[in-house]
């Protein structure tokens, strides 16, 4: 079994809000295909932290691929319950209805919100993970922390690269042999 995680920042570092914005286009249409990649590579499961933007794409394209490959496992790691509270209803909706598709969901943490328990959702998604798939505009961030740990854990990298102006390119990063 190959675990893959998938993270990567909220909408409003990628272009906005808007589903229709030619960056979020690009960005999902690099995502489906680094995904794509995986399963033809033997992944089965896919870990995605279920937040807004790149989690969530990604967690909705594993759904599209599971039409055809069945055995596919979605797992939604949630920082802790009520991650949702403050987005607005159709981003709760959407949200929901992945919850109700992903084959599992995992609450890292069961206390209340705070702000660390998102970074210590990503270090567990990621000693789950065989590879990380990802999404990433160079700035500090839990997407930054979040490749320094896969890096420390010497798993393989997929960087979705970000660059000015919406150029995307892929950066990859082999796994360390022990």
């Amino acid at each position: 079994m190959k675990v893959i995680c998938i993270a990567g920042p909220r909408p409003d570092k990628l272009g906005g809000y808007n589903d229709n914005n030619p960056l979020t286009t690009k960005i999902k249409n690099r995502l489906y295909k680094a995904i794509e990649q995986a399963i033809l590579e033997g992944a089965t499961t896919f870990i995605t932290g279920g937040a807004l933007g790149v989690d969530q794409w990604g967690a909705e394209i594993v759904l599209l691929f599971k039409r055809f490959y069945p055995y596919l496992k979605l797992i939604i790691a949630r920082p802790f319950p009520g991650q949702d509270e403050l987005w607005n209803p159709g981003q709760i909706e959407d949200y929901q209805k992945l919850l109700s598709q992903a084959d599992q969901v995992v609450d890292v943490n069961p206390d209340p919100a705070k702000k660390w328990k998102y970074f210590a959702r990503n270090k567990w998604m990621i000693n789950e993970s065989d590879k990380l798939i990802t999404v990433w505009d160079g700035d500090q961030s839990g997407t930054k922390d979040t490749i320094n740990h896969a890096k420390r854990k010497g798993i393989e990298i997929q960087i979705i690269r970000i660059l000015k102006h919406g150029f995307i390119l892929n950066q990859n990063f082999e796994k360390k042999e022990d």
